[in-house]
């Protein structure tokens, strides 16, 4: 958790809007985390083509089959998989 916290910090003032409007929007923040995620081994969305989008299953149905998915736009399945824990 730390070299998250790590790269969150190293953007902050860039992307802080207690104190004053950035003017960013979401995409914006998650451009500029990007390089930092990446280094870390996250997956990241690197715009909103439909083949660069990030895709996970949430639900379910008969047979193992997603039902539902969702577009996201960061992944670290190596993590949780490292942990033992499911990702699905």
């Amino acid at each position: 958790m730390k070299p998250l916290v790590a790269v969150v910090r190293t953007i902050e003032p860039r992307i802080w809007t207690a104190d004053q409007r950035t003017g960013l929007h979401s995409d914006d923040v998650l451009l500029e985390l990007a390089p930092g995620l990446r280094q870390l081994g996250y997956a990241v969305e690197a715009n909103r083509s439909r083949a660069d989008r990030i895709r996970r299953p949430v639900l379910f149905g008969s047979n193992g089959r997603a039902e539902v998915s969702y577009d996201i736009d960061v992944w670290i399945a190596e993590r949780l998989e490292q942990r033992g824990t499911s990702a699905a």
